[in-house]
């Protein structure tokens, strides 16, 4: 017999921490800490649709601040991302590194 519902593991718990951590702060890192804007040529959001992880990984940005980078652009999830918008919003990494220090103490 299966179980009900898929049991947590300890990475799991962790990510959800991160999320509503990061999470209490996107409206203060949407309004002071946007470094910079590029442009996202139409093949390259072709090839990264419904994978914006990779879209940002394409461009550097750390694995620990990829989902900030998603939430200040408008999506909730790496899946969210349709290729439609060509423009993306990159966050001062180390703004991104204080926030993510104090959440690590």
């Amino acid at each position: 017999m299966k179980p009900l519902f898929k049991t947590m593991t300890v990475r799991d718990v962790i990510r959800k921490d991160m999320v509503l951590k990061w999470n209490s702060v996107i409206n203060t890192l949407a309004k002071s800490a946007i470094h910079n804007t590029i442009e996202i040529s139409p093949v390259m959001a072709e090839k990264y649709k419904f994978d914006m992880d990779g879209l940002f990984r394409e461009y550097s940005i750390p694995p620990e601040f990829v989902y900030p980078h998603i939430r200040v652009n408008g999506y909730y999830s790496s899946q969210d991302y349709d290729s439609f918008k060509l423009r993306l919003d990159i966050l001062d990494v180390k703004v991104l590194d204080s926030f993510y220090r104090m959440f690590n103490r």
